[in-house]
């Protein structure tokens, strides 16, 4: 073990780091301090190989853990080269430890010279580490020609996830997953009392125009925080926030994204901080999808003019038969960041009830259409009906009155003329007494004696 690979956790240096997973090896560097740990009690044999790099051969299906082939050199034409960034990021590689960013580069650099491999999968598992082991891994990325994909594990925070964002795309295996922790900061543990209890003793000795040499490092020891932070921290996090927003510009503009927050692998697929949620076998599968497309050249060093770097989550959807809501929203945030807005992405099968509502539309105007014919010729209908009714109405009250005067004339007298000759009985005498007054009821009465 390299005590200094814990040491430097303590010293004068930025890191970009989750704070819970730095504050794991603390007690580490406490215990290593106080002679109660040694270098040599662990065998990390083991250690070293899980961080060795490996290949998947064209023929395989997925990942064997045992027979992974970490001789890079031997691997078959169609391969994936698997490379592992594991634990505090460094930027020279640990005997027991991680293998650091520089000699990740370098691998990086041969995988994608070797015409055997079609492309890279970079593991990363780290809550962060040295902000300077950044930048030798990151320009190496953006220098390559063959496609790199991401297969984040239970955390991928801070330095780790500024690496990650330079890859073609994110992958996380756990939706649970921390992702984020975005930002700078400085570790500081002043060991200098509990050496002097040990019995060391301290001198420091300047030149004497040396006046401001240590002055941020010894400001902050006494609790004057402003010098290193404007120096040293708040300079290295802006950086860190504009390359994040450059290497993923369909990120959302939640301002708690570039102010360190950390977000479970959910939340973060749906502020386009990470792209898939999935497996080895679907991280490994999209590598061999994205080699399938036409190669790139220098993709992350002219961001806003490549195509493929634009619309990475556009381009994600090719061969996904059913993409979640999440990646449809992603990908139509490249098109309306790339100023295309009047027209978005939907899933075919969207399409298809569309067109069946459309069907549907059709056939409802069509019969309303008929309805309203319908409608307007019972209308006519009951107008006419109306109009006669009416007339029958008034012929009813017409006959009516007919009737009536009918009624009242039934008791005229017969005289034995005819025409205007007859007249009613002016006097209005009773109806049968006018009858037997005629003069044959009165002739048929006698002859009937009565």
């Amino acid at each position: 073990m390299n005590i200094g690979y814990y040491a430097t956790l303590g010293l004068n240096e930025p890191w970009a780091i989750h704070p819970e997973y730095a504050q794991g090896y603390l007690p580490i560097l406490s215990a290593l301090l106080k002679g109660e740990a040694s270098a040599n009690q662990t065998d990390n044999s083991a250690e070293r190989l899980r961080n060795k790099s490996f290949f998947v051969s064209a023929d395989a299906d997925g990942f064997d853990d045992e027979d992974l082939n970490h001789d890079l050199t031997s691997a078959p034409e169609g391969s994936v080269a698997v490379l592992n960034l594991r634990g505090p990021i460094m930027k020279y590689s640990q005997f027991c430890g991680p293998i650091g960013t520089m000699d990740l580069a370098a691998e990086l650099k041969k995988i994608d010279a070797d015409s055997n491999f079609i492309g890279t999968l970079m593991i990363i598992e780290s809550g962060g580490g040295q902000a300077f082991a950044i930048k030798v891994l990151t320009d190496q990325m953006d220098k390559r020609t063959k496609p790199l994909v991401v297969l984040g594990g239970n955390v991928v925070a801070s330095a780790a996830y500024a690496i990650a964002v330079h890859a073609d795309e994110i992958v996380i295996d756990h939706p649970r997953a921390v992702i984020g922790s975005i930002g700078t900061m400085n570790f500081i543990q002043n060991i200098q009392p509990a050496l002097e209890k040990m019995g060391v003793e301290f001198h420091e000795i300047y030149a004497t125009e040396s006046v401001l040499k240590n002055n941020t490092y010894n400001q902050a020891l006494k609790g004057n925080y402003s010098p290193i932070r404007k120096n040293s921290l708040d300079p290295l996090n802006k950086d860190f926030q504009e390359d994040v927003k450059a290497q993923r510009p369909g990120m959302s503009t939640n301002k708690t994204i570039l102010q360190g927050e950390t977000f479970m692998a959910t939340v973060a697929l749906e502020l386009g901080m990470i792209d898939h949620l999935g497996d080895r076998d679907f991280a490994l599968s999209r590598v061999r999808e994205l080699a399938k497309q036409p190669k790139k050249n220098n993709s992350k060093t002219q961001p806003t003019n490549n195509m493929e770097h634009s619309f990475k989550n556009v381009l994600a959807l090719a061969g996904i038969s059913n993409p979640t809501e999440s990646q449809m929203s992603l990908a139509n945030a490249e098109l309306t960041l790339a100023g295309i807005t009047h027209i978005a992405l939907v899933e075919e099968s969207f399409m298809t009830e569309a067109a069946a509502v459309t069907t549907e539309r059709d056939t409802l105007q069509t019969a309303n259409t008929q309805l309203t014919t319908d409608l307007g010729a019972a209308n006519t209908t009951i107008q006419t009906m109306t109009t006669a009714a009416a007339t029958a109405t008034a012929r009813i009250t017409e006959l009516e009155g007919q009737v009536a005067a009918f009624g009242k004339n039934a008791g005229a007298v017969h005289n034995g003329k005819t025409g205007d000759d007859v007249q009613p009985d002016a006097d209005n005498k009773d109806s049968a007494a006018v009858i037997s007054n005629l003069s044959h009821n009165k002739a048929a009465n006698e002859a009937l004696g009565n």
